[in-house]
């Protein structure tokens, strides 16, 4: 790892951030969606109402949107560079 020039360095810098950040908020709506619901069925939790959908929506969707632009990001990424996967 010493032997990195500085282009190198600075990649695998930005490619480890992004990627922690990728999975930090991947988790988080995992757990945020996973906790709507009751732990046996798929029932939604008691404090769930038609009047509070609009603000869990709403705090729901930056996750949802960062995890699938980055994906699709990624996965354009793929189709053009062969060689990196």
């Amino acid at each position: 790892m010493k032997n990195l020039n500085k282009f190198s360095s600075y990649t695998l810098y930005i490619t480890c951030l992004s990627g922690a950040v990728w999975l930090g908020s991947y988790i988080t709506r995992l757990f945020v969606t996973y906790r709507l619901f009751q732990e046996k069925d798929f029932v939604l939790k008691d404090y769930v109402t038609p009047q509070n959908l609009d603000g869990i929506f709403s705090t729901l969707l930056p996750l949802f949107l960062y995890v699938f632009l980055t994906q699709q990001k990624f996965s354009d990424l793929n189709t053009s560079c062969p060689l990196l996967f």
